[in-house]
């Protein structure tokens, strides 16, 4: 994993000890709740900060790293929108355009894709096991 590392996101997360879900995922998931936002909008959230965070490496290999930092910069400016929002339901039509621009350029950031759900998991993972009791 480390060699593919800097080709590769979810390689990094094996040579990194997932320190992105951890931080980035997990901590954007932590703030959309300190912000008592309603779902979906927290994982809407986490995937666009893993969209500006870095380039997508599926997008990457499929389509080369010119694909990868366009639908970034695009990314950038849609988190933060959305982070801005007094209520994140007002940037809907933002999101759903963004949408449609990266299929119709038919791209897929399956990368970004992945880690939202790895952080999604691992920070409901990481919530059940801390409120579980300890049987002994």
């Amino acid at each position: 994993m480390r060699e593919a590392a800097g080709r590769d996101r979810v390689a990094f997360q094996y040579a990194s000890d997932f320190t992105d879900i951890f931080e980035t995922g997990m901590g954007t998931l932590a703030r959309a709740r300190a912000n008592d936002w309603p779902a979906p909008w927290p994982v809407a959230a986490v995937y666009l900060a893993f969209l500006a965070g870095f380039p997508d490496s599926h997008i990457a290999r499929k389509n080369g790293p010119e694909a990868a930092a366009r639908v970034q910069i695009e990314a950038l400016e849609v988190r933060k929108r959305l982070m801005t929002a007094a209520n994140p339901a007002e940037t809907l039509q933002d999101l759903l355009s963004f949408d449609r621009r990266i299929k119709a350029w038919g791209l897929n950031p399956g990368t970004s894709a992945d880690l939202t759900v790895v952080s999604v998991f691992a920070d409901r993972l990481t919530r059940i096991l801390i409120n579980r009791r300890n049987n002994g």
